[in-house]
């Protein structure tokens, strides 16, 4: 279970990384409140009961957040496109979210 907390974060703070290189090319001030969004979105899908312990990756650009990664089932899909739709600041989600296939042995 922490081996996958320290692999789960290690892969947020290189999101985070790829997202702060994404932005740079935008005013600073909207540079500054998309890292905040994304920040927050992430704390969201931490937080959240359904969501918190699959792969989902966002990525934060200009008002729009793109979702990938893998959940379990639809459920968890629409709850991440939820949570990223409420962040202030975003305009656009485009959920790539797969649906994992429940027979599969390596899932999320």
């Amino acid at each position: 279970m922490f081996r996958y907390l320290g692999v789960t974060c290690l892969c947020v703070l290189a999101a985070c990384a790829a997202s702060e290189q994404q932005v740079s090319s935008v005013p600073p001030e909207v540079a500054r409140q998309m890292r905040e969004a994304c920040v927050e979105l992430r704390r969201a899908l931490f937080e959240d009961s359904i969501v918190r312990s699959y792969t989902v990756y966002p990525r934060c650009d200009n008002g729009r957040i793109v979702l990938n990664g893998t959940v379990p089932d639809f459920a968890a899909r629409q709850q991440a496109e939820m949570l990223a739709a409420q962040v202030p600041g975003v305009r656009q989600v485009q959920n790539n979210l797969q649906v994992a296939d429940p027979d599969d042995p390596v899932r999320y």
